[in-house]
């Protein structure tokens, strides 16, 4: 969809305290080093464990810099869960649109993090790295 900047999945990379970048699809891809918790909107969603809706960029300190100078208006975060409800990771999207992340399209990504959760949840997190092809593949299917 050329309405997205990026749509991008994380983990948590626990020595550095941070989500690192698992999987990625999009031209705006510059916000690739590891975010730590509370300073980026994937990490809010990952420690609350609940989504988070950005309509508006100038009201969010959360999204990268880059992605504001390359125009995104409003971004997505969800957390990943596995089907027994481990928190697994974050996955967001950013959009060149304004209040692009309605009720259809938030119901779509979350859709999309369980589909991510369970994918997941059948490897362990070192086999997790091999799954970056199939992530990327339905990362580009939302």
């Amino acid at each position: 969809d050329p309405a997205f900047a990026r749509v991008s999945v994380r983990i948590p990379d626990n020595g550095l305290n941070a989500l690192r970048l698992l999987a990625v699809s999009g031209p705006a891809s510059n916000c690739t080093r590891p975010l730590a918790a509370f300073t980026s909107l994937d990490g809010l969603a990952y420690t609350t464990n609940m989504i988070q809706v950005v309509n508006d960029d100038g009201l969010q300190p959360m999204i990268c810099e880059s992605d504001i100078a390359l125009g995104v208006k409003s971004a997505f975060a969800a957390p990943i869960q596995s089907g027994s409800g481990r928190l697994l990771g974050s996955v967001s999207a950013f959009c060149y649109q304004a209040a692009y992340f309605g009720q259809e399209m938030t119901d779509s990504f979350q859709r999309m993090a369980r589909d991510i959760g369970d994918l997941m949840e059948s490897t362990n997190m070192v086999e997790a790295e091999s799954l970056h092809g199939l992530i990327r593949v339905r990362i580009l299917a939302a």
